[in-house]
């Protein structure tokens, strides 16, 4: 399961453009959007049992700083995509070019040269979807050890059952 959940994220991201750096980024689906978080904390809630965002550090898949960093960057990109859907009145997860001034805007982003707030604000927006592009797929990496090793324990103890249960017989 978590090696389709990584596979599905891969062609996701070789569809809409494999680099967190593009120019109208898709905050949801796109390199280092929110649909990358989604795919770990599923993969962490196969292999970990966690059941709320807050548990990553405690399971051991991210540290605390790393958590930190996480939810800081996810806060960011909610910001984004809240202040998007907010602008259109409805959903919409792609930061186009045309918006990205008006959206620096809103989030605060001021100076006298509009194209410097958009650039410092592009700039934030770029590292902080690196950072979950990052995260997220460490901790992918991180469920994937965890099922691999699990596999590997399992198929023994299935191997040494199967062989107890279906002892070899012969008929004289």
């Amino acid at each position: 399961m978590i090696v389709e959940i990584r596979k599905r994220g891969e062609a996701r991201q070789a569809h809409l453009g494999d680099s967190v750096f593009v120019l109208e980024p898709d905050i949801k689906e796109g390199k280092g959007g929110l649909r990358d978080y989604h795919s770990a904390f599923w993969a962490a809630r196969l292999r970990r049992r966690i059941q709320s965002l807050e548990e990553l550090p405690g399971s051991g898949l991210l540290s605390p700083k790393e958590w930190q960093h996480y939810s800081r960057s996810l806060d960011f990109l909610w910001r984004v995509r809240n202040q998007l859907h907010y602008y259109y009145g409805r959903r919409e997860d792609r930061l186009s070019f045309d918006d990205q001034e008006s959206i620096a805007v809103s989030l605060g982003y001021r100076g006298e040269n509009p194209f410097l707030a958009t650039e410092s604000f592009l700039k934030d927006y770029f590292r902080q979807a690196l950072q979950i592009y990052r995260l997220s797929w460490n901790l992918l990496d991180k469920c994937l050890e965890d099922q691999s090793e699990k596999a590997k324990r399992w198929g023994t103890g299935l191997r040494w059952k199967s062989l107890r249960a279906f002892p070899c017989t012969t008929a004289g």
